[in-house]
């Protein structure tokens, strides 16, 4: 087993609070980064940037009961590279972009990776949290806990919030054990029939982790005990799918955004939608190598998809967010025009201390 990375651990809390409290009284607004590995997040240069960099440390581990406490700022590589030694692992098989990202912001974009589908999102994963909000006030929700403002789980709308409502210290985690192996699975065959074949395998108990749609080849990875791989391979034809290790990239290269196709040069969007029959109307006007798609066809990374494609998926209940190239224009994120979302943002910080 490799050895782990070595963990800094140190406790920024008073000196993260009285950075907030000095803003709120000068009614200065601030936003939150962590390692700064979500580019198409980041704020302007004439910005005001609290940092949780330096806050970081894993504060309780429980193996046995799969639950972790862990300070925002520590890098979730230097977090897995620990909890390899348990054979265990974080379900939602969280994103590192280029091989950097902190729990904190993680959990403050909702950054899921390519687990997500099978065995749950950032979201299912949270057990409490310790959040700075607005007024400099040090508040736990969740598995801690405090009573919850109106009845909402705090700690998971905390989830995707990117810091609107304040600042995570620290997150307490449920953990998944890890399986004892992985194989691989290719397949070259039309995107709606490789999805099509893959939803009937994983209704069938095929024990998918993962799946990867790119250039014609749909990828598929499965987890489990060695001996119920083996038999799930022994029941496929040869030519129905090629079994080999050199396919293992693609798992990492799409998690690190290290695929040739991240690197493009051109816009590409990130889109989420509900089924994969959204898109499906608009194939013809895609190229094979223009896009690629996971999470079952519900997830999509699309090159340059043009603004007629981006309106229909927004129209179809899509999400679609610009991730690279030269422009930084987000669609308004709907859950912050929403009633509940103002309401619980004058509870937690009135002066709009961050955004």
């Amino acid at each position: 087993m490799p050895e782990s990375l070595a963990m800094p651990t140190f406790d920024a809390t008073n000196a993260l609070r009285e950075r907030v409290v000095q803003a709120y009284g000068k009614g200065e607004r601030m936003h939150i980064q962590g390692e700064g590995s979500k580019f198409w997040l980041q704020p302007d240069p004439s910005d005001s940037v609290v940092s949780t960099q330096d806050h970081s440390g894993i504060l309780a581990y429980d193996p046995e009961e799969l639950v972790m406490t862990v300070r925002s700022g520590t890098s979730i590589a230097v977090l897995e590279s620990h909890l390899n030694e348990h054979r265990q692992m974080l379900s939602f098989e969280p994103l590192l972009i280029h091989g950097a990202g902190s729990i904190g912001g993680t959990v403050g974009a909702n950054l899921s990776g390519g687990r997500r589908w099978y065995a749950g999102s950032v979201r299912d994963s949270i057990l409490g949290v310790r959040l700075l909000d607005g007024q400099g006030r040090i508040l736990r929700f969740g598995g801690q806990v405090l009573k919850n403002v109106a009845g909402y789980d705090v700690s998971r709308l905390m989830v995707g919030a990117r810091g609107h409502f304040g600042l995570l210290l620290d997150v307490t985690l449920r953990l998944w054990p890890k399986p004892e192996k992985e194989i691989t699975l290719m397949t070259v065959r039309p995107l709606e029939a490789f999805y099509l074949w893959l939803d009937r395998k994983w209704r069938e108990g095929w024990p998918v982790t993962g799946d990867v749609y790119y250039d014609n080849r749909g990828y598929i990875r499965l987890g489990g005990a060695q001996i119920a791989l083996n038999a799930i391979v022994a029941t496929m034809r040869e030519d129905e799918y090629e079994i080999s290790e050199n396919h293992d990239w693609i798992w990492e290269s799409m998690r690190n955004h290290e695929h040739a196709f991240y690197q493009r040069g051109d816009r590409v969007w990130k889109v989420t939608v509900a089924d994969l029959k959204t898109l499906i109307p608009w194939m013809s006007i895609l190229r094979n190598d223009q896009f690629m798609c996971e999470w079952m066809g519900r997830r999509w990374w699309i090159g340059s998809p043009g603004a007629d494609l981006v309106q229909a998926i927004v129209a179809g209940g899509g999400y679609v967010e610009c991730c690279y190239g030269n422009s930084r224009h987000q669609l308004a994120d709907r859950a912050m025009r929403r009633p509940y979302w103002r309401e619980l943002k004058k509870v937690f910080d009135p002066a709009e201390l961050f955004f």
